[in-house]
């Protein structure tokens, strides 16, 4: 996996996160929509995995977007260059451990 430039997180700083639904699967999910307390919408995007860990991308997205994303109106990297934030989290995740990280839209590895 590439090396994230960023700042390391000791948690999400999100609240609680509530699954909404899949929008890509394929033998597992590959998008989720989530939403926070606040109603804030975000996707879950698996993005690499190595032999310790899977790597997802959160980021904020607006409905209109959203839709046009499932519409294939929209591209996942467009939506995720305009997306709300100049941030997004990455989530390093196994059945023991969490690690997340706060990277700049400028520093997402290709």
């Amino acid at each position: 996996m590439h090396k994230l430039i960023g700042s390391q997180l000791k948690n999400l700083p999100l609240g609680n996160l509530t699954w909404k639904r899949d929008l890509l699967y394929f033998e597992g999910p590959l998008l989720s929509e989530y939403y926070t307390e606040k109603g804030e919408t975000f996707l879950k995007y698996w993005c690499d995995c190595n032999e310790d860990y899977h790597r997802w991308m959160l980021f904020k997205i607006k409905e209109q977007d959203r839709l046009r994303l499932v519409l294939g109106e929209k591209s996942i990297h467009a939506v995720i260059q305009e997306q709300p934030d100049f941030f997004v989290f990455f989530s390093d995740e196994n059945k023991k451990n969490k690690k997340f990280t706060l990277v700049e839209l400028t520093n997402i590895p290709n």
